[in-house]
C-alpha cells in the first residue's frame, strides 16, 4: 500500500506511527545547528499532537474527505468552524499551530499543492487569516437586570421554569453550557454560605471531555430559583439525575438547544451583544468575580486549566471601567 493510500484508510494509525518517526522531526521548520540533530519529542508533546490531529481526523471523516481529497477551502472551513454558541472554536495561536502540523503531515506524505502551505501563504498576504480570536463580550450591572427580566416567566410551563433558573445558574455562577446540560443533582451543594451562595461540586460526568473537576458556586441572586426548580423538579416524575433534564426520560438537553433558549432571553432585553449565548454569560460572571477573588480561586470557580486564562478577564473589566456601555 502507498504511503497516501495508507494515510486515506486510516490517518490516526499513520501519523501515530509518523510522530514517533526520525521524518516528523526532520520536517521541523525550527532553526538547528548544521549537523546537529534535534531532541525527541517528550511524551507530552506526543499526546498534544496526537489530540490535535485526532480532532482534525474526525472532521475530515464527517465531512467525508481524505488527506488526498482535503484542498485549501475545506481547510479553511475546518479552522473557521463554530461550536454550539455560535462561537470561532479555533483561535489564532491554534489555528498556526494547526496548519504547521498538517504542513508537516502533507510533506511527509508528499502530496503536492499543499493545502496547508496555501493556507500560510494566505494568511500572510492577509487574504484568510486563520483563526479568529474575536472580543470578548460580558454584561454590565444593569444589562444584567435587563437579561433577568427578559427570562421565561415563572408562571409558564415547567420548561419554562427549568430554562429560566438553567440561565439564571450560568449567569450567577460562570458554569460552560456543557457543564450547566450535565449538571448532577447530586453536585448541588445542601447548605447555604454565609453570603446565601451554593456551593457546586462539579465532576467530568456527563459533560464535555475538557471539563475539568472543580468546586464553582452560585451567587445568593440565584438560589432562591435553583433551590424552587430541584424542589419542583423532586415533584415531578423526571427520570435521571440531571438538574435540568430535556425530558420526562431525564435525557440531557442539547447544546445548541440552550443556546437558541439563550439567544431569545438576548433578544427579549435586546442587548447589545455581540454573541448572545452562554459564553457572554459567562464572561459575565469572570468579570465581576475578578476584583473578589484571587487568580487562584477563579481558576477553580471556572474550572480553567491555566492561571494565565483569567487574564482576558482582567482586560475585559479594564476596558469596561473605562468604556461602560
Amino acid at each position: 500500500m502507498s504511503k497516501i493510500a495508507e494515510w486515506d484508510s486510516d490517518p490516526v494509525a499513520a501519523f501515530e506511527v509518523f510522530i514517533r518517526s526520525p521524518e516528523f522531526l526532520a520536517t521541523s521548520k525550527r532553526p538547528r545547528k548544521e549537523d546537529a540533530d534535534l531532541p525527541p519529542l517528550s511524551d507530552q508533546s506526543v499526546a498534544v499532537y496526537s489530540f490535535m490531529f485526532q480532532k482534525f481526523a474526525t472532521w475530515l471523516k464527517s465531512r467525508g474527505l481524505t488527506m488526498s481529497t482535503l484542498d485549501g477551502q475545506a481547510l479553511y472551513a475546518f479552522l473557521d468552524k463554530r461550536g454550539d454558541e455560535g462561537q470561532f472554536e479555533i483561535k489564532s495561536r491554534i489555528a498556526h499551530r494547526y496548519v504547521r502540523l498538517i504542513d508537516r503531515c502533507f510533506e511527509h506524505i508528499g502530496i503536492h499543492p499543499n493545502p496547508a502551505q496555501i493556507a500560510l501563504r494566505d494568511d500572510r498576504a492577509g487574504g484568510h487569516r486563520l483563526g479568529k480570536d474575536g472580543e470578548m463580550d460580558a454584561l454590565t450591572e444593569a444589562e444584567q437586570q435587563r437579561f433577568v427580566d427578559a427570562l421565561p416567566d415563572r408562571t409558564g410551563t415547567w420548561k419554562d421554569r427549568r430554562n429560566r433558573a438553567m440561565q439564571l445558574v450560568m449567569l450567577n455562577a460562570g458554569l460552560k453550557v456543557a457543564e450547566v446540560v450535565g449538571l448532577q443533582m447530586s453536585e448541588v451543594g445542601r447548605q447555604r454560605g454565609l453570603d446565601g451562595s451554593l456551593r457546586l461540586a462539579i465532576t467530568p460526568q456527563g459533560k464535555h471531555d475538557s471539563s475539568y473537576a472543580h468546586e464553582a458556586f452560585v451567587r445568593a441572586d440565584a438560589v432562591d430559583e435553583l433551590l424552587e426548580w430541584i424542589e419542583e423538579r423532586r415533584r415531578m416524575p423526571l427520570l435521571g439525575t440531571l438538574v435540568f433534564p430535556a425530558n420526562f426520560r431525564g435525557d440531557a438537553i442539547d447544546r445548541t438547544t440552550v443556546y437558541r433558549q439563550v439567544r431569545k432571553t438576548f433578544e427579549r432585553a435586546d442587548l447589545p451583544v455581540i454573541r448572545s449565548g452562554g459564553r457572554t454569560l459567562r464572561n459575565t460572571f469572570a468579570v465581576e468575580e475578578y476584583d473578589k477573588d484571587t487568580v487562584a480561586e477563579l481558576v477553580e470557580y471556572l474550572g480553567l486549566a491555566l492561571p494565565r486564562s483569567v487574564d482576558a478577564y482582567r482586560l475585559k473589566q479594564k476596558a469596561m471601567k473605562n468604556e461602560p456601555r
